[in-house]
């Protein structure tokens, strides 16, 4: 009779540990899924700021590449709020452009369970290189900025100066 009782107690522990690794192993894919889709998502996005800023060569293959690597992985929310963007924004009134925009940064959040609540209209803006300072030096930071240096030479906005 022990002797059941131990063969069953090695036999629950052993199905114990199974359950445990498998469990384990399915929510690592599910964080290392999750990352891949964020950083996807985030790369998509760089390469729609660039496209919006520059429109080269370059920025168009990098958008479309972004764009095809999004629409293996996202969710359909987002494939589809991607698609009415580009459908129903792009080349069109700021606008309707903003409000596509809009609608595809809320389906990626919500793919990415950050709350959208109060989310507000979102534009893309192309940067002011009129009003950014390039700084050649470390000692050229801590006279502009008024702060201690960290690390090495940083490009210094002038509008964060004003703050």
């Amino acid at each position: 009779m022990e002797l059941y009782i131990s063969i069953i107690g090695a036999i629950v522990a052993i199905g114990v540990a199974i359950l445990g690794a498998i469990l384990a192993n399915k929510n690592n894919i599910e964080l290392q899924l999750r990352k891949l889709v964020e950083d996807h998502y985030t790369s998509y996005i760089d390469a729609l700021q660039a496209l919006a800023s520059y429109n080269g060569k370059q920025e168009i293959k990098d958008y479309t590449t972004a764009r095809n690597k999004l629409l293996l992985i996202a969710s359909d929310d987002v494939v589809i709020s991607l698609l009415e963007f580009e459908k129903y924004g792009v080349g069109k009134s700021s606008e309707e452009h903003d409000k596509y925009l809009t609608f595809l940064y809320k389906a990626m959040r919500k793919d990415l369970n950050i709350k959208s609540k109060h989310l507000p209209t979102l534009y893309l803006r192309k940067p002011n290189l009129k009003n950014t300072v390039f700084l050649s030096s470390l000692s050229d930071v801590v006279e502009h900025s008024g702060l201690e240096p960290l690390t090495s030479t940083l490009p210094v906005s002038r509008s964060s100066q004003m703050s």
